[in-house]
């Protein structure tokens, strides 16, 4: 095995009226990929909230990611160049 140093900064934001604060959290000159699961993002209107919040950052959406396919991804969209370029990754969960 190859030697390496793995960084992995990661905040939580939990509770009511905290989407309006994520781009105090995001540079602004940063690319945003958004992955999500199956839509209730979409039905709820927090997807709206999260566009609003993050509006002057170029955010790029990934939909159907089901809990084991985030940690088995192999999808080209993250192999392009585009999204080898991304700075911040949002993780998006309901609560079930």
């Amino acid at each position: 095995m190859r030697d390496f140093n793995f960084q992995n900064p990661t905040r939580i934001l939990f509770g009511r009226g905290q989407i309006e604060n994520l781009g105090q959290y995001v540079p602004a000159d940063a690319r945003v990929l958004l992955v999500a699961g199956g839509g209730s993002l979409r039905k709820t209107g927090v997807l709206e909230q999260v566009r609003a919040a993050l509006s002057d950052r170029m955010l790029h959406e990934f939909w159907g990611v089901t809990r084991t396919r985030i940690c088995k991804c192999s999808c080209p969209r993250f192999k392009s160049s585009k999204m080898s370029r991304l700075i911040s990754c949002l993780r998006w969960a309901a609560a079930r």
